[in-house]
């Protein structure tokens, strides 16, 4: 596990969004998060890619283009 500095401690109590920070070789840019914070942005993207499946599985249904559940279990 990768340390904090006293910097990036700072930074992310005054931004508990995050912070961005800067690789000086790469200049590859990366986001410290608290680990909660973390956590409910991944849990949101689950939530909202499952909705999105189950409008998808409507609309296929609606259309008739779906498998049958007898077919889908085979």
């Amino acid at each position: 596990m990768v340390k904090l500095t006293d910097e990036q401690i700072a930074a992310v109590k005054q931004n508990p969004e995050g912070v961005s920070c800067e690789d000086s070789t790469t200049h590859r840019l990366y986001f410290i998060v608290d680990e909660h914070f973390h956590r409910r942005v991944l849990l949101a993207l689950r939530q909202q890619h499952d909705l999105s499946a189950i409008r998808q599985a409507v609309a296929q249904m609606e259309a008739g283009t779906g498998i049958p559940l007898h077919e889908a279990r085979q």
